[in-house]
């Protein structure tokens, strides 16, 4: 009997060894497998954590740098926790100022396209670097005055955007023939996206004959002549890609349907809108046959930007995640 409990034990500790050898080769197999996932977050965690250390020493205000700051920690957020925890970030050797700081976010921008662009990203991962890569990007405009010309034709940050994007400021964007057809109730429609453009601009040229009736703010008409300005860009870029057959268009008179409302809140509500809907397009693109539709995905990112590039020119807030909310 007394050999017994010594045998039974041996039995069980051996066992529970076992059990823990399993689990633990599981556990390192699943690291191992999802190394390069992880260590692409990894990369971008170190790069937002360095940019905190920027805005922090540098020669900014306050009341610049906190709006940036709380960015970069709603951004650390989308990460996985134990990566950002791991990750490391450089501190800088000088006190950025406005210029160099710009900078700092213009090269953080291009290294997280870069990551978005890796394999081993998943959609959802994918779509998020690129949001934050389109943020930082318009944070630099923002830090250097040149925000406003983002949404311009012709302007030099428009072109600046067209590189970014790999989308020329005009041009097609698809095979001739191809038109942006589809279910307009769809959250990620392309069809969606070319009636709301059509009815913004339609719906800004009402607002604004509206408002020098009515007597709008001078900062108001202001808002909706630049938002007319970019959305007609875009909307010109848009139709080269109409093929002969697209009926999908709105009719005109959707604009004259308007609700009495003030010019600015209206930019602002249908620029949340289209940036949405630029992000779910980039989201449901990922995850379809990327090289067959990256016109359609590059083009997403444009209109992620440009739009959020209206908001932020009004509210001089630029979202951490453009596209996400509202």
């Amino acid at each position: 009997m007394r050999a017994t409990v010594p045998k039974t034990l041996t039995l069980v500790l051996a066992i529970v060894l076992i059990l823990l050898l399993v689990g633990g080769g599981l556990l390192w197999w699943r690291v191992q497998d999802n190394r390069p996932a992880r260590d692409a977050q990894r990369q971008a965690a170190a790069d937002l954590k360095s940019l905190q250390a920027q805005v922090r020493a540098s020669s900014a205000e306050a009341s610049r740098k906190d709006p940036m700051l709380a960015d970069l920690d709603e951004q650390l957020k989308a990460l996985d926790a134990g990566v950002v925890e791991q990750a490391a970030g450089t501190q800088p050797q000088a006190t950025p100022d406005l210029t160099g700081l710009a900078a700092s976010y213009d090269d953080s921008a291009a290294r997280l396209l870069e990551l978005s662009r890796s394999e081993h990203v998943d959609a959802q991962g994918a779509a998020s670097l690129t949001s934050m890569a389109v943020a930082h990007w318009l944070t630099a405009r923002q830090l250097t005055g040149r925000l406003v010309q983002v949404g311009q034709p012709g302007s030099g940050e428009s072109r600046a955007l067209a590189e970014l994007t790999g989308v020329p400021a005009v041009g097609p964007l698809t095979e001739d023939g191809t038109c942006p057809a589809g279910d307009r109730d769809a959250k990620a429609s392309a069809a969606r996206l070319a009636a709301g453009w059509e009815e913004a601009v339609w719906s800004e040229q009402v607002l604004r004959a509206r408002a020098g009736i009515t007597g709008a703010s001078e900062r108001a008409v202001e808002r909706a002549d630049a938002a007319q300005t970019g959305h007609e860009a875009q909307l010109t870029q848009l139709r080269e890609s109409y093929g002969t057959d697209c009926g999908t268009l709105p009719a005109p008179q959707a604009g004259y349907r308007l609700e009495e409302t003030e010019p600015g809140a209206f930019v602002t509500a249908q620029g949340r809108e289209l940036a949405g809907i630029g992000y779910a397009m980039l989201r449901e693109q990922l995850e379809a046959d990327a090289d067959r539709d990256a016109a359609w995905t590059r083009f997403a990112v444009r209109t992620l930007a440009v739009e959020t590039a209206l908001q932020a020119s009004a509210d001089l807030d630029i979202p951490a995640l453009p596209g996400t909310a509202g």
